[in-house]
């Protein structure tokens, strides 16, 4: 019997699932101790304990990009990631990913019509695309406003106006692209991270 496919390293950090129907829970903070040869399960231990993890339930609870489900999902308190954790905890990875979809289209007003990952994939890449240009266009103007700002003399009452104006004005661009740059460099890598973890539970889920 071969061993589970891309087993993770003896010592690895894993999950296993404890309990009965109903009543069964994921948990980490395990090891891998050793694969049997014969049969393929997993034998993974915590402190004195140990158990015994057939072979199919451990791959499809350490895949390659389980750790990142897992970070996702682990203690989240939103009902949709909830239910992930529920589908993963018996063995559904199509539910987790349909689970996901769910939560995805909740995160962001341009993912309200995501069907699929290959949707979610499409409108990070045009969110990442348009935040780009948007920054590059908000820096050439505050330097602009900036520059004006800079020269302009305000000799008379309205020309002091007219210099609190364009003050105001870079204050606004700055907090817009400080908006911008935050979905850039913040939002748009969590959300790859999100969509990573979900194209590999799918790709799991199609070997099963």
């Amino acid at each position: 019997m071969n061993a589970p496919k891309n087993v993770k390293p003896n010592g690895s950090p894993v999950r296993v699932g404890r309990g009965s129907a109903g009543a069964r829970e994921l948990e980490c903070g395990w090891s891998l101790i050793r694969v049997e040869p014969e049969s393929g399960n997993v034998i993974c231990g915590r402190g004195r304990g140990r158990v015994n993890c057939p072979r199919r339930e451990f791959e499809l609870l350490n895949f390659p990009g389980s750790d990142d489900m897992w970070n996702i999902i682990a203690d989240h308190k939103d009902d949709d990631l909830r239910k992930a954790k529920e589908a993963w905890t018996e063995l559904d990875l199509l539910g987790v990913v349909s689970a996901l979809i769910h939560y995805v289209r909740k995160l962001d007003p341009a993912f309200s019509g995501v069907q699929t990952i290959a949707d979610l994939t499409e409108k990070i890449r045009e969110i990442e695309s348009v935040c780009k240009r948007s920054m590059d266009l908000l820096r050439l103007e505050i330097k602009r406003t900036q520059k004006e700002y800079d020269r302009f003399a305000a000799r008379t009452e309205l020309g002091r106006d007219k210099k609190d104006d364009l003050l105001a004005r870079v204050s606004d661009l700055e907090n817009e692209y400080a908006a911008r740059a935050y979905r850039y460099e913040t939002q748009l890598p969590a959300w790859r991270r999100l969509a990573s973890a979900i194209q590999s539970t799918d790709k799991m889920s199609q070997k099963n």
